[in-house]
């Protein structure tokens, strides 16, 4: 009996383990702090072969790809309601670089923020707004070697309102993926907290599309 007891134990456990950084049912607005994350388009492009429509826009750097609600464990709500979203998402497209991609930030994120449709992609607009892309990704139009201190030296030098723990560089096989900023609910900066920081020594960053 001890034995089948322990082993029901166990059963229990496992299925009580919820791994960090995984996605988590939450009521919308019960989150802790907002990660606006601008995805390196060249590198994004170079991925998905150039078959998304912002790959079809010359001169993308840093895109929006969304502004999602976090918790501190770096866990996050998903899919918080049936809530449609916008309308027309080809409205809110010249933020984010493709309708599909608004239909899915909504669904996925906005749903969870406790705010309207409106009031969501309104706050990406504004957030976006306040944040200065370095003029070094702007006009980058050769291959670099960057370290990811160095990427958050540029963005600190052009948004002195932020701080360096309140900004994330996003790498994948030592090539530059994003740029996050951890802001709190009303839209300011707050430390990043559960969110994974690149430490490869130097990533790759491509030049943008001519």
């Amino acid at each position: 009996m001890a034995k089948f007891r322990t082993i029901g134990l166990l059963v229990l456990c496992l299925a009580a383990y919820k791994p960090a950084n995984a996605q988590q049912f939450a009521q919308p607005g019960n989150f802790d702090f907002y990660v606006f994350t601008l995805s390196w388009s060249p590198q994004f492009c170079a991925s998905t072969q150039n078959q998304k429509a912002e790959c079809h826009v010359p001169g993308n750097s840093f895109v929006v790809h969304g502004l999602w609600p976090q918790f501190k464990s770096g866990s996050w709500p998903a899919n918080c309601s049936g809530v449609p979203g916008p309308a027309d998402p080809s409205k809110e497209a010249n933020i984010m670089g493709d309708p599909t991609l608004v239909e899915h930030e909504w669904k996925t994120h906005g749903t969870c923020s406790g705010l309207s449709v409106d009031g969501y992609f309104a706050l990406i607009k504004t957030v976006r707004q306040s944040i200065v892309i370095p003029d070094a990704f702007v006009h980058q139009i050769q291959n670099a070697q960057l370290s990811p201190s160095a990427i958050k030296t540029r963005f600190l030098a052009a948004n002195p309102q932020l701080t360096s723990s309140e900004i994330a560089v996003g790498c994948a096989n030592n090539a530059l993926v994003q740029v996050q900023v951890c802001l709190a609910k009303d839209g300011t900066g707050i430390a990043c907290s559960g969110i994974k920081d690149c430490h490869a020594p130097l990533v790759n960053v491509l030049p943008i599309l001519q």
